[in-house]
């Protein structure tokens, strides 16, 4: 209970201060200040395979084949059951006797959580599994700590929510005024990805090759909550003197995105110790030469700043670049202008991000002779870290009453009747004339009652004078 107390009073602290900042005639916002009030944070997303398809070929023992059916396709989870293929070939395999066989990727797991896919040759008339490799992916959510560690790879604070606060003008409405309150919460979210091959069959190995992972990013979390939970914590406590007409959830948008290497590689190797790992300093040099030809994936281990997209292979336009995220003023700014467009059809709820195998899998390695043959394979595990800035924008709409904008000080625009008269063309003529004429005589009169105008009419009546008097004394001593 004093956890809850403590939390609303820190949410009308701050909204008091922005209650404050409506004396201003321009829209003014929080110089991103950290916020961290009643909201959802990281957890408000959920992260999710969506879809499989392949664009290449497959590798499995010591096959390997360019696939033919469904390549380019989406297998999408939720439309496929375990055993279904996402893309194959058909072939034929010749030692002493002909065998069918299908080559191919296929799901074991189609679970948008855990899901487990195959590359797998199969014998196709009797449906046996023949050789073949698993990838098994895992996804899961780094705690606090761990995104401490591990850091912000632009230099940002890794795990602070940042608040901004924008005000619009008050207009009057009736006998109320009218304005809107904005809030927007930038929060960082991190999802690890975990990539693990493992034989399908005794001592399998193979590469999963060109197969692109699609990832859906949703946010439905997060409104859920701020329609219901924020609106009902703001009608309790709204700022003082002011009325909350409406309240809306104008949605939680990414802004930016990274993917990027989160642990080092974990390898498990089968050379009669099946659950030995193998620690980087375990491994030589040639043997990591070896390998790293089998841990290819796109975007790179190196992290890189990624593309969202809106639909699986259609580009999400993206309005904030790193540059702007680093710089909290810009970052603003760049809000700032946002808001009035909102919902923007450039921004998205639901995302989607790929992150591809370019050749991902198992090595083997093996040498001797007869009695003395050896051989050691090779199971990778990798861990990728996935991180999105989220906008989370919440609209208010406040009124005061009259008294109560009277109280603060807002200056009210009484308003009259308006009568609005059209003249004929015969008025309009006489009218140009008698405003010809008001210009002359304003005119004139404006030149006669200038001080300078003023000063020479009296200087040169003046010198007049003074001529006609000595005329006119001339004249007389004549």
């Amino acid at each position: 209970m004093a956890v809850v107390l403590l939390v609303l009073m820190i949410f009308v602290a701050v909204f008091g201060f922005s209650f404050q900042m409506l004396r201003y005639q321009l829209m003014e916002a929080g110089s991103g200040s950290r916020y961290k009030g009643p909201i959802p944070g990281p957890e408000g997303v959920s992260c999710t395979l969506y879809s499989v398809y392949a664009s290449g070929g497959v590798r499995v023992g010591g096959e390997e084949l360019t696939l033919t059916e469904d390549v380019g396709t989406h297998s999408i989870i939720g439309s496929v059951n375990p055993g279904d293929w996402v893309a194959y070939r058909d072939y034929d395999a010749y030692e002493y006797f002909s065998y069918a066989r299908r080559i191919g990727y296929r799901w074991v797991r189609p679970d948008p959580s855990s899901p487990i896919i195959q590359a797998v040759i199969v014998d196709r008339e009797t449906g046996d599994l023949i050789e073949g490799i698993n990838l098994e992916i895992r996804i899961r959510r780094p705690t606090v700590e761990e995104i401490n560690r591990h850091g912000d790879p632009i230099g940002r604070d890794p795990t602070s929510i940042e608040w901004y606060s924008y005000e619009t003008v008050p207009v009057d409405d009736g006998d109320r005024i009218r304005w809107k309150h904005y809030a927007v919460w930038i929060i960082p979210v991190d999802m690890v990805i975990e990539l693990s091959v493992r034989p399908a069959t005794d001592l399998n190995h193979g590469d999963f090759k060109d197969l692109h992972l699609w990832f859906v990013l949703d946010t439905v979390e997060w409104i859920n909550a701020f329609t219901e939970n924020q609106k009902v914590l703001l009608e309790s406590e709204p700022p003082e003197g002011v009325v909350i007409s409406t309240y809306n959830f104008r949605g939680a948008f990414p802004i930016w995105a990274w993917v990027g290497e989160w642990d080092p590689w974990v390898i498990y190797g089968r050379d009669g110790d099946p659950e030995k790992s193998y620690a980087s300093s375990d491994i030589s040099s040639g043997e990591w030469s070896e390998l790293s030809h089998h841990l290819e994936v796109m975007p790179g281990y190196e992290g890189t700043e990624i593309t969202l997209y809106t639909q699986p292979d259609y580009i999400y336009d993206r309005l904030f670049a790193s540059d702007i995220i680093k710089d909290p003023e810009r970052l603003r700014e760049v809000l700032e202008d946002s808001i009035s467009s909102l919902p923007d059809p450039r921004f998205a709820q639901t995302v989607y991000l790929p992150i591809t195998l370019v050749n991902y899998g198992a090595l083997k390695l093996s040498g001797g002779w007869w009695i003395w043959c050896w051989e050691k394979l090779f199971y990778p595990t990798s861990y990728l870290r996935i991180r999105v800035l989220y906008a989370v924008y919440g609209e208010w709409v406040y009124l005061w009453t009259r008294q109560e904008a009277e109280e603060q000080g807002y200056d009210w625009e009484n308003r009259s009747s308006i009568i609005d008269y059209h003249k004929s063309e015969w008025e309009k003529f006489w009218q140009g004339i008698s405003d010809w004429w008001s210009n002359i005589v304003n005119s004139v009169t404006e030149w006669l009652t200038n001080p300078l105008t003023q000063f020479w009419a009296i200087l040169i009546i003046a010198v007049i004078s003074l001529i006609a008097f000595a005329i006119i004394s001339l004249l007389c001593k004549l």
